[in-house]
């Protein structure tokens, strides 16, 4: 470049920055190695990889912002990763701290795989609950999974499962197993059961034994939210080992408009015969602008999992029953404020869209919801009924805020605990990205902590940074697959 003009010189200069620049964009967006970090810091270093891939923390009144802090003041919150191509899994290190590990013990992480059902598949950043146990109950690791005993009793969880305690002795965090449920005395009855109206997806547990599992509701289109996709119906059927026995599907009605019209309403009737005795789930999966009506049954045991969004008509109460120690409740219209009774003690709903956490101050074995207002979601760590007698739940407890330790005595968790740096800590989480859900090359993330509401003004934990780590396939094996 001894006898190039300036000219010459900047003009190369510029050619180059460009081509460099391509080769960069082209890099990213093939990513061709099939591994990428994307990183966030709260106090500036988002180069390649940072801000402009992660997006904001949502909503904003969950989260306090300013150029040195990124605080969590309720759950959940959410943020959203743009990648310009599809990954197989995502380990996600996120450098925090805590400010009440006793009110808040819990932190989940995790990725969105059904949009409709708004499903997160979370996994563990900090459970307290077991960091405390593990140092006072005698524990062992088996195979990747934490056994804490109050008693040493099991040499190995293949041992506790083979020969399980009493189930209301034990607990899981992070870990499933079935084991055989049978309901004594249980049986069948053929009077019909109508169930209030509900809105949106919903699932619950039933238990058959020597009878048909039957079901029917009529589905209502509000034509309230617009979605491109309209709004269809699918109803899943599962047996006790998580096995689809039956799927139902029920298409849009053609409205795709949020004009409010209002087309008849449409019936999905399930009848299956010839069923093992156990206990089967049923999913039913919808967006919001599904009303269920007419709900029918004659199943003499019926539960309802986890939430209900009721939408009972105006002056008419409902009553639910639930084993769980508290609910939240959320209006979602203005004809849901109003009265909530629990265990006939009366609580306030005051705002739409609030989140209010109540626990069963007088708290029995079975607790009791009554409530006048429309449109009131309201859930619960474990099922709700329609009837007290039909409340029943085959899962086992979970190790979480409102778990009753006294009658505890043995815990499975599939968990690792967070590295102390000080006052902060730092938790790894592995995600599998296969079948999570991604529009416009954005997949969504959320941070929970469970029990923690903005309403109250309080900080559940700050985050000092997080990245992502992702692997996929690299460009000379997909290569080697289109060639194939």
């Amino acid at each position: 470049m001894k006898n190039w003009s300036w000219r010459q010189k900047i003009r190369w200069s510029l050619w180059s920055g460009l081509v460099l620049l391509a080769l960069i964009l082209v890099w990213l967006a093939l990513v061709p190695s099939g591994h990428m970090t994307y990183s966030f810091h709260q106090s500036g270093h988002n180069w390649l990889g940072g801000k402009g891939f992660i997006g904001s923390f949502t909503p904003a009144d969950r989260v306090i912002s300013t150029s040195t802090d990124l605080r969590i003041i309720g759950d959940p919150v959410y943020f959203s990763l743009f990648t310009p191509r599809r990954f197989e899994s995502a380990k996600m290190t996120i450098v925090y701290r805590g400010f009440d590990y006793e009110s808040y013990p819990i932190i989940e992480a995790g990725v969105m795989v059904d949009p409709v059902l708004r499903n997160y598949r979370l996994s563990p950043v900090s459970n307290f609950i077991i960091d405390r146990l593990a140092q006072q109950w005698p524990s062992r690791s088996d195979n990747g999974l934490l056994l804490l005993q109050k008693e040493e009793k099991y040499k190995s969880v293949s041992e506790l499962l083979a020969n399980p305690p009493q189930l209301d002795e034990l607990a899981f965090y992070n870990y499933q197993h079935s084991f055989p449920f049978k309901l004594e005395g249980y049986q069948a009855e053929s009077n019909i059961k109508n169930l209030p109206d509900l809105r949106g997806s919903y699932q619950f547990y039933s238990y058959i034994d020597n009878e048909p599992l039957n079901f029917s509701v009529d589905f209502l289109d509000l034509n309230q939210n617009a979605d491109q996709n309209g709004d269809p119906v699918k109803i899943y059927v599962y047996n006790s080992l998580s096995q689809a026995v039956a799927e139902y599907d029920l298409a849009d009605d053609g409205i795709k408009e949020d004009n409010g019209k209002l087309n008849p309403s449409r019936n999905i009737n399930i009848n299956l015969d010839n069923l093992t005795a156990g206990v089967y789930k049923v999913e039913v999966k919808t967006n919001d602008d599904l009303l269920s009506q007419n709900i029918k049954s004659t199943q003499s045991h019926l539960a309802f999992i986890s939430r209900l969004w009721l939408y009972n008509r105006p002056a008419q109460s409902v009553n639910i029953w639930t084993k769980g120690s508290f609910v939240k409740v959320k209006a979602a219209d203005p004809a849901g404020v109003g009265v909530i009774s629990l265990n006939n003690e009366d609580f306030y709903i005051n705002e739409t869209y609030e989140q209010y956490l109540w626990p069963f101050v007088q708290s029995q074995e079975i607790n009791e919801v009554s409530l006048s207002g429309s449109d009131v979601v309201v859930e619960t760590s474990g099922t709700f009924s329609f009837s007290e007698k039909t409340l029943f739940n085959p899962d086992v407890k979970k190790v979480d805020s409102q778990l009753d330790l006294s009658r505890i005595k043995y815990i499975i968790a599939d968990y690792t605990p967070p590295v102390s740096l000080g006052i902060w800590r730092q938790a790894t989480v592995e995600m599998d990205l296969t079948d999570v859900y991604r529009q416009k090359g954005k997949s969504n993330f959320m941070i929970s902590i469970p029990g923690l509401l903005a309403e109250n003004g309080l900080t559940g934990a700050e985050i000092k940074s997080l990245r992502l780590e992702l692997t996929g396939k690299s460009l000379i094996q997909k290569l080697k697959e289109y060639v194939k």
